[in-house]
C-alpha cells in the first residue's frame, strides 16, 4: 500500500496550533500592563482567567474557532491522503447485541473461517452448487400475517406476493443485477432460473391459484424443500404457517449501481407491499443499510428542529441574536469535533447509529450552561455600574464556573464510564457522548464570554441617555456595562467605591453653590450615563432602574414565594413519588433476553428480525443458503437462457 502524498501533516497542524497558543499567551504576558497584572495574594483562577479573556476576546475567538474549523474538518477529510474519510457506521442491528467475550469472539472467528474455506474451495456440500458471476447477495421477502397466529396460505395472500415479486423482477433494473449461474455479466448477462424462489410457486397453475389451496399446502409439506418456505409450525399434520418467505438472488459486479437501483426502485415497491391482511418484511445488507441511512436523515431532521427551538429560547432569553448565535455554534461545533477525537484520541474507527442520540444530548446539556453563565452574567451587572469588565466576569465566573464544571465532569463522567461495558455500541456511545459535554464545556468557559465582552464594547455609549431621579421612566439595567474606569485615588480614600468618590465631590460642591448649579454626569461602562446626585438619590434610582421580564418575575419572586409558603407539602410528594418510583421499578425490573430494538414494529427493522428469529430458527434452515458466492440448491442448475419476463399477475375473480 502506497504512502500518503502529505503523510504527517495532520500531526503537523496540531504542533503548529500548540506554538500558536504558547506564542499568543507569551505576547499577551508581553503587551500587558503593570496595572493588569494580578496580585498573586489576592487573585484567584477567576480572576486571572477573566482578565485574560477581557484583554484578548478577539484572539480567543479566532483562535478557537481556527482550530475547531481544522478539527470538523480533519473529522470527515483523510488530511494525511488528501481524501474523503469515511465515517465507518453500524447498521446491521445484529452488532449492538454482540459482546467483547469469549463467545462473540469464537463466532467471528467462525464466519471468517467460514468465508475463508467457501472461497478457498474446501467446502464440498451435498447439494449442487452454483458458481455466481460477481458477489451473490439475496434479499429475503417475509409475508406474515397481521392476526397472528393465523395462516398466511390463503389465497388472497399467495396473489399478493405473486403481485410484489412480478413488480421486482420485471423491472429494467432487476437485468442488470439479477443472479448469473454462469456467462458474462453486465448489459449481456442471461438471468438464471434459479434467480428467484418464491413460496406461491406450487399454489399456482396455469397463471391462477389453485382451486384447493389445502391440499396443495399438504402435498408441499412432505418435501423438505416445502418446509424450509414456511415457518418452524408448518408440519405434515398441520400445513399452515404463520409467515412464508420468498428469496431473490442477485449477482453484483457493480454495488454502487445496485444500491441505487435499491433506494429508487426496490425499496419504496417494497415499502407500499404490505396489505390488510398480510405484513411484507425483507431482509438484505443493502436495502437495510439504505433503511438505517433513512432513518438516521429523518432523526437528524427532527433534531435541526429542536437545535431551532432551543436557538429561539436563546434569542427570547437573551434578547440577543448575537449571543445566541455565539451559543448554538458552540453546540454545533462540538459534534464534528467530537467525531474527530472518538477516533483519533480514542481510536474508535466504528460509529454507531445510537451516537446520534448525542446531538440530542450535547443540545440541551449546551444550552443549559450557556443559559447559567448568561444569568450570572446579567446578575452582575444588574448590580451597580461600578465595576470593570474583569471584575464583573470573575464575579461570573465564580458563581457559574465550578457549577457547570462539576455537573459537565459528572455528566461526562457517568458517559465515560461506558468505556467498561462489553458491549462496543455502548462504548462508543459513552466515549462519544462524554466527548461532546468536555468540548462544550471548554467552549462555555472560554469562547461564550468572550463574546459576551467584545458584545458589551462594541455597544456605545447614547449621549441622550439619563436617568430622571425624579421622573416616572423605567430603564432596563441589563444595558449599563462599563467601558473603563476612573483611575484608583489615592490617600485616605483607598479603594473606595468610585460612585461615592465622585458623589461626595458633588455633595459638597452643594454647600458652596447654588442649587441650580448643573451638575457633572460620570459617565458608565455602557449605554447610559447617570446623573450623580446624593448616595441616597443614587440609591432610589437605581432601584427603579431595575426591570424585569415576565419569566424573571416567575422565577424570581412567584415560584421562591409558592415553594416558601408550600414547602413541606412539596417536600412529602417528593418523598412519595420517589419511593413510589423505587417500588414499581423494583416490581417489574427483570433483564431481558431480547436484543435492543431501535424501530418500532410499524418499521421493518423492527419487525423482520423477530420474524426471522421466532418463526425460522437456526434448525429451521433446512440447507437453503448463500455464502461466499455461492448458492446451495435442491434443483439442477437449469440451462442459461434469455431473461424470461414474469407472466402478468393474475387478477381476483369476480363474484358473478
Amino acid at each position: 500500500m502506497g504512502r500518503c502524498p502529505a503523510e504527517g501533516l495532520e500531526a503537523s497542524i496540531h504542533v503548529l496550533f500548540l506554538f500558536g497558543v504558547a506564542a499568543f499567551l507569551a505576547w499577551d504576558r508581553y503587551k500587558r500592563d503593570d496595572l493588569d497584572r494580578p496580585n498573586r495574594k489576592q487573585a484567584d483562577w477567576a480572576t486571572a482567567l477573566a482578565r485574560f479573556v477581557c484583554r484578548r476576546p478577539l484572539g480567543i475567538v479566532s483562535i478557537i474557532a481556527a482550530y475547531a474549523a481544522y478539527l470538523s474538518l480533519a473529522a470527515f477529510v483523510d488530511v494525511d491522503c488528501l481524501e474523503a474519510r469515511s465515517l465507518h457506521l453500524v447498521t446491521a442491528l445484529e452488532q449492538y447485541a454482540r459482546q467483547d467475550e469469549v463467545t462473540s469472539y469464537n463466532l467471528d472467528n467462525w464466519e471468517s473461517a467460514q468465508k475463508a474455506s467457501v472461497s478457498a474451495g474446501l467446502c464440498a456440500p451435498a447439494r449442487r452448487r452454483l458458481a455466481a458471476v460477481g458477489d451473490t447477495e439475496h434479499l429475503k421477502l417475509f409475508y406474515a400475517a397481521r392476526n397472528r397466529p393465523a395462516d398466511v396460505i390463503t389465497a388472497k395472500s399467495l396473489l399478493d406476493a405473486r403481485i410484489l415479486e412480478g413488480r421486482v423482477t420485471s423491472d429494467d433494473g432487476f437485468d442488470d443485477h439479477c443472479y448469473v449461474a454462469g456467462g458474462a455479466g453486465g448489459a449481456n448477462r442471461r438471468c438464471s432460473n434459479a434467480a428467484v424462489r418464491s413460496w406461491t410457486d406450487p399454489f399456482f397453475a396455469g397463471g391462477a391459484v389453485v382451486s384447493n389451496i389445502d391440499a396443495a399446502a399438504a402435498e408441499f409439506a412432505e418435501s423438505a424443500e416445502g418446509r424450509y418456505f414456511f415457518d418452524v409450525f408448518f408440519t405434515i399434520k398441520n400445513p399452515t404457517s404463520n409467515v412464508s418467505r420468498s428469496e431473490i438472488f442477485f449477482s453484483l459486479t457493480d454495488r454502487e449501481a445496485f444500491r441505487q437501483w435499491a433506494k429508487d426502485y426496490l425499496l419504496p415497491t417494497l415499502e407500499r407491499a404490505s396489505t390488510a391482511d398480510t405484513r411484507v418484511c425483507w431482509l438484505n445488507g443493502d436495502v437495510n443499510d439504505i433503511e438505517v441511512e433513512e432513518a438516521v436523515t429523518h432523526d437528524a431532521l427532527l433534531a435541526i428542529g429542536s437545535l431551532i427551538f432551543v436557538y429561539l429560547c436563546m434569542i427570547v432569553h437573551t434578547r440577543s441574536p448575537i449571543v445566541a448565535t455565539v451559543a448554538m455554534a458552540q453546540v454545533l461545533a462540538s459534534v464534528p469535533i467530537g467525531v474527530y477525537l472518538h477516533r483519533a484520541l480514542f481510536h474508535v474507527d466504528q460509529f454507531y447509529v445510537l451516537n446520534f442520540l448525542g446531538l440530542f444530548i450535547i443540545a440541551g446539556i449546551g444550552a443549559d450552561d450557556s443559559f447559567l453563565l448568561f444569568d450570572v452574567w446579567k446578575a452582575e451587572v444588574d448590580r451597580g455600574p461600578s465595576r470593570t469588565l474583569p471584575e464583573i466576569l470573575a464575579a461570573a465566573y465564580r458563581a457559574a464556573g465550578a457549577s457547570m464544571a462539576v455537573t459537565s465532569i459528572s455528566s461526562a463522567a457517568s458517559f465515560f464510564a461506558n468505556t467498561y461495558s462489553t458491549l462496543p455500541a455502548l462504548r462508543s456511545f459513552g466515549i462519544f457522548c462524554g466527548t461532546l459535554i468536555m468540548v462544550n464545556f471548554a467552549f462555555v468557559m472560554l469562547v461564550f464570554p468572550a463574546a459576551l465582552v467584545m458584545r458589551s464594547r462594541m455597544r456605545p455609549p447614547a449621549e441622550d441617555a439619563r436617568v430622571d431621579v425624579g421622573g416616572e421612566d423605567v430603564v432596563d439595567a441589563s444595558s449599563v456595562q462599563v467601558l473603563e474606569r476612573p483611575a484608583t485615588p489615592t490617600g485616605d480614600e483607598g479603594d473606595a467605591n468610585p460612585l461615592a468618590l465622585r458623589a461626595a465631590p458633588a455633595a459638597r460642591s452643594r454647600s458652596r453653590s447654588d442649587d441650580d448649579e448643573e451638575r457633572e454626569p460620570l459617565n458608565l461602562w455602557g449605554r447610559v450615563a447617570v446623573v450623580l446626585a446624593t448616595p441616597a438619590e443614587l440609591a432610589e434610582a437605581y432601584q427603579r432602574f431595575k426591570s424585569w421580564a415576565a419569566i424573571d418575575k416567575f422565577f424570581g419572586r412567584t415560584l421562591p414565594t409558592a415553594v416558601k409558603r408550600f414547602h413541606k407539602v412539596i417536600l412529602v410528594a417528593a418523598l412519595a413519588l420517589a419511593v413510589m418510583g423505587f417500588a414499581s421499578t423494583a416490581a417489574e425490573l427483570k433483564a431481558d433476553d431480547e436484543p435492543p430494538r431501535f424501530f418500532h414494529r410499524s418499521h421493518n427493522l423492527g419487525l423482520v428480525y423477530e420474524l426471522s428469529e421466532d418463526y425460522f430458527a437456526a434448525g429451521a434452515e433446512r440447507g437453503l443458503s448463500s455464502a461466499g458466492g455461492v448458492v446451495n440448491v435442491d434443483v439442477e442448475a437449469p440451462t442459461p437462457g434469455p431473461t424470461p419476463r414474469p407472466v402478468a399477475a393474475p387478477s381476483a375473480p369476480t363474484p358473478s
